[in-house]
């Protein structure tokens, strides 16, 4: 994970409070990847947040919030490339971005809790959201277990993506990079696991979900949002940077995850 260094920006919390910080992460290479922490109380569950494909994480800050005010300690981090992160954001880049802040924020934790770096022990929630489901489930599944992982809109693979958007049985690699391999991996995730989808999203269908949740073992929860899309089911309808969701959908999924997380993390 390298040195880390403490750096000045802060972005706005919507007057929620001063518990932010910002965090550049060295790794080898001379690249740096950047994060922001979004801080409450120390003995709470902790999220490690990997945002979808669009910017920077400033894109998803509302979301970030969202989780802050429910009562999280957030850690949320950029791929390469994106905002203040150097490099280039290929597969395998897009995953040692996800280990460098996986390996930051169980340091931090460890140190303030006065014990081992590992994920679960610390209470810490992997959370993907889009693109963001694909270091997830590969931090999950090859580096650390969590002490849940909860995906959002997850895609089960570049390759089912792909048939699933033109209709025709393509190799995926003729039209992108990166296979993000969530159906080969899942199994080997053995932490509780929280696939959420909205039931009418339209980009990313909510049947990939379905595929995870088929081939994950217990413990195991699917909950799909009835009028989220891809963009709106986490949004309380006040976020700028997410579509409107009605309330009650707001609300459903605040209980879900809120009742997920106490059942196997704890309050």
């Amino acid at each position: 994970a390298g040195v880390t260094r403490e750096v000045e920006s802060r972005p706005d919390n919507g007057g929620r409070g001063d518990g932010l910080g910002g965090v550049a992460c060295a790794e080898g290479g001379g690249e740096t990847r950047y994060g922001i922490w979004a801080y409450n109380c120390p003995d709470i569950p902790t999220i490690l947040y990997a945002h979808g494909n669009h910017k920077h994480l400033d894109t998803y800050w509302d979301r970030v919030m969202l989780k802050w005010d429910m009562g999280y300690t957030v850690f949320v981090y950029d791929y390469p490339s994106y905002g203040k992160s150097t490099g280039e954001p290929t597969e395998d880049a897009i995953y040692r971005s996800a280990t460098a802040a996986h390996d930051h924020v169980v340091e931090r934790l460890a140190t303030s809790a006065g014990g081992q770096p590992l994920a679960a022990e610390l209470g810490v929630v992997y959370y993907g959201f889009s693109l963001g489901s694909a270091p997830a489930i590969y931090q999950a599944a090859e580096v650390d277990e969590p002490a849940a992982l909860i995906t959002e809109a997850a895609l089960a693979s570049s390759q089912a993506f792909v048939e699933d958007s033109t209709k025709v049985a393509l190799p995926a690699s003729l039209l992108v990079s990166m296979e993000m391999d969530n159906v080969g991996r899942i199994p080997r995730v053995q932490a509780p696991k929280m696939f959420m989808h909205g039931a009418l999203d339209d980009y990313i269908g909510p049947q990939f979900s379905q595929v995870l949740f088929d081939a994950a073992d217990a413990p195991k929860e699917l909950w799909l949002a009835p009028n989220g899309e891809h963009g709106n089911m986490v949004c309380d309808g006040y976020s700028s940077d997410c579509i409107d969701a009605p309330d009650e959908s707001y609300d459903e999924w605040r209980a879900a995850m809120d009742g997920f997380v106490t059942e196997w993390v704890g309050p």
